[in-house]
Formats: C-alpha cells, sequence, structure tokens
C-alpha cells in the first residue's frame, strides 16, 4: 500500500518524517479517544420529565392531582366547613349567611393540599376540582347531622315550624289553590320529596360555592408565590 502525503498525495518513502515535495511532516503521534459516558436528557423521557417537573420548585402551576394525598385533605376541610357553618349560623341565626363559610372550604382544602405537595402551587382548574370534592364531604356531613336531628326529639318541633311557614305563605297568597298545595306538601310523601329536592338544592349550593372557592384559593396561592408573574 502507497505511503501518500496527507497534504499533496505525494508518494513518501516510510520512515522518511517529511514530504520531499511539499515539507509536511509525515510522523503524528495517535491519541487515544476517551468516550463520554452518555448523559439522558430528561426531555427524552416524558414520564421522567412529567415528574420531575411536578417536583421541581418552578412557579408553573400544576393540574394533575395525587387524590391519595388529597382525598384527606379535603374530608378534613369539609368537617371543619360544616363545623364552622353550624357555629355562625347558631349565632348570627342566618343560615343563608353561613353558607358564605362554603367558599372558605374549598380553599381550606387547595392550602392544605399545597402545603403537604411540597408548596408546589396548582392551577385553577386543579383547585375547583378541589372545592367540588370538599363541598361533596360538606354536603354529606350536613346530611348526617339534618337526619341526627329528623331522627330526635326536634322531628316535631322542625315539621311544626315547617308547617307554619308554609300555611302563612298560604295566608298570604290570594289563590285558592295555595291552601289544598300546603296539605299535600304535609303528606308523609310530601314531606319526602320536599326534603329530597331541598337535598338536591343543598348539593349543587355546596358543590358550586365550594369549587369557587377552591379556583379563588389556587390562584390567591399562585400569585403570592415568590417568584410568580
Amino acid at each position: 500500500m502507497d505511503n501518500l502525503c496527507h497534504r499533496c498525495n505525494a508518494e513518501v518513502v516510510p520512515g522518511i518524517p517529511f514530504c520531499p515535495q511539499c515539507g509536511a511532516p509525515q510522523i503524528r503521534v495517535a491519541t487515544p479517544v476517551i468516550s463520554q459516558p452518555a448523559v439522558t436528557r430528561v426531555d427524552e423521557d416524558p414520564v421522567s420529565a412529567r415528574f420531575v417537573g411536578s417536583s421541581s420548585d418552578s412557579g408553573d402551576a400544576i393540574s394533575t392531582i395525587r387524590w391519595s394525598s388529597a382525598v384527606p385533605k379535603t374530608a378534613v376541610s369539609g368537617f371543619a366547613t360544616v363545623t364552622l357553618l353550624i357555629l355562625i349560623a347558631s349565632i348570627t341565626q342566618l343560615p343563608a349567611l353561613a353558607l358564605l363559610v362554603v367558599p372558605l372550604g374549598g380553599a381550606f382544602s387547595v392550602l392544605l393540599y399545597v402545603r403537604s405537595n411540597n408548596k408546589q402551587p396548582v392551577s385553577a382548574g386543579a383547585g375547583a376540582r378541589l372545592g367540588a370534592v370538599t363541598g361533596l364531604f360538606s354536603f354529606a356531613v350536613y346530611c348526617l347531622i339534618a337526619v341526627a336531628e329528623l331522627s330526635s326529639s326536634q322531628r316535631g318541633e322542625i315539621l311544626n315550624t315547617v308547617r307554619k311557614s308554609l300555611e302563612d305563605a298560604a295566608a298570604q297568597s290570594s289563590d285558592p289553590q295555595a291552601h289544598n298545595l300546603v296539605q299535600m306538601i304535609m303528606t308523609p310523601s310530601g314531606i319526602a320529596i320536599l326534603l329530597v329536592l331541598a337535598a338536591i338544592i343543598f348539593l349543587f349550593i355546596f358543590l358550586v360555592l365550594s369549587s369557587l372557592g377552591g379556583a379563588a384559593g389556587a390562584a390567591m396561592l399562585k400569585r403570592g408565590r415568590p417568584g410568580s408573574d
């Protein structure tokens, strides 16, 4: 095999240190090639990137919820919401005013979840979902208390209060069918239908108000985070 100059491709006799035509050196020292360890990029693996991104200290709000951690927080917040609701209702004698506590329960559940999740903020949508679950727990606890009151000695007093309110409303109405409607509602089947309708309305109120509170709480926590826009 011919030994050619690497610069001018002229034929060079082996062992000659310089090319006789262009003078280029012909002795080259081969250096070992050190292989670099392969570096795995996080963005090559979407699963790894998701977990790294969720546990980072960036200001981006996450939209996924770890329900194994969130459910206990929403249950505690739901129980605290009903406790505060009953306390305010007993002090102010205004049950409608006490419903303003329900959004606070949704916001409180978001606060508990964020604190247990390395203070990583959540999106408004995730906050609304946490608030909705909190509202569901609040409604369940509230229904248990209401059923206990209806099963106690206060049942007759509660029914008499409802009857009196309906009769007063019928007396103020000029419709002759209003009195018959009151009598129909106060039957066992009428009371059952009334209770079911009331439960549906209260469930809707708890879910909506608590969801709004959760979304607002998530937005406030994200805004109050250092480095957030």
